[in-house]
């Protein structure tokens, strides 16, 4: 006959010691739910892991691509809590490395036609790529002082492109996942428009470097004509300058603004106005006349990358 365990629970009169305390924190039944839902949740992400990792088997391409993105994406985040100096090279590199692939592999597609053609590569065609651009870009912010608005928009691609890789390679389809497509597709808009914002913001910030000789003129200058030459690509970028302009000319109306710089402003507006082509209304852009929709271009060619999916190029 087994003798009776001794229970834990202390008598009455006795006092807590630290064993009594250590056992009852272990074996709360909160704390085991807990624990076997961490485990859940660490399975459930290992095998998910196991399906990207087994669409990326095979294409070293892709699985650069990605991995770069991840990079640039952790990397900011990583930069916003901490401003080191490591997370914000991570970010750039890890930039770099994704359009370096994507140039790469658009040379390649190139190359391809050309050789079909018996004709010789298109290397202006090449040049004027908005991932060439890009490029350019990642390299400037890599070369010059660091500064936290200069990776806002990269990361903003990065988190475009992986959230768009797991919703179509690795989740499962059913409903949930197909409830996260149109959610997905309204956040998308919102963050790329806040990305041309910031990148205009980025062209003050490379200014405000030369004054502070920081950085040579050059390095502005050669961002500012990438920002121009993306709004040949893409019409978020028009509209975001367009927006800007007019918010900065409503400023410079207000009754206590000097004369001067309510004509400059004036100047300013009418030459955007006349060198970009987009529809407006009274209250900011609209779409294109005729269409109260938001135009599909608007996100088709949102900035700095064409809407085709690069991941489905580099199979």
């Amino acid at each position: 006959m087994q003798s009776p365990q001794p229970s834990q629970n202390p008598a009455p009169g006795q006092p807590l010691n630290i064993q009594m305390i250590v056992s009852a924190i272990v074996n709360a039944p909160e704390l085991r739910a807990a624990a076997r839902a961490l485990l859940n949740v660490t399975q459930y992400i290992a095998d998910y892991l196991a399906v990207a990792c087994g669409c990326l088997s095979g294409n070293t391409g892709k699985a650069l691509w990605i991995g770069s993105h991840v990079s640039c994406f952790l990397g900011f985040f990583l930069y916003v809590l901490t401003q080191a100096s490591w997370c914000y090279m991570l970010s750039v590199l890890g930039a770099v490395f994704t359009f370096a692939v994507s140039v790469c592999q658009q040379f390649e597609v190139l190359a391809c036609e050309a050789s079909q053609n018996k004709e010789k590569i298109p290397i202006a065609q090449l040049v004027n790529l908005e991932s060439t651009m890009l490029l350019g870009a990642a390299l400037l912010h890599l070369t010059t002082p660091q500064n936290g608005l200069k990776l806002v928009s990269f990361a903003v691609f990065s988190w475009i492109h992986l959230a768009s890789y797991v919703l179509n390679d690795v989740l499962p389809i059913n409903s949930f996942t197909s409830s996260l497509f149109p959610v997905f597709g309204c956040i998308e808009p919102v963050l790329l428009s806040v990305a041309c914002y910031v990148d205009y913001f980025v062209v003050a910030v490379y200014y405000f470097q030369v004054i502070w000789r920081q950085v040579s003129l050059v390095y502005a200058l050669i961002f500012t004509y990438l920002s121009v030459r993306r709004m040949e690509h893409s019409e978020l970028s028009r509209i975001s300058l367009y927006n800007l302009v007019r918010f900065f000319h409503k400023l410079s109306q207000k009754p206590n603004v000097p004369a001067p710089i309510s004509r400059f402003a004036d100047a300013v507006k009418l030459f955007v106005e006349a060198m970009i082509p987009i529809g407006a209304t009274g209250n900011g852009y609209h779409g294109p006349p005729g269409n109260e929709a938001a135009s599909s271009k608007t996100r088709a060619t949102s900035i700095f990358f064409d809407r085709v999916s690069i991941i489905d190029d580099l199979e």
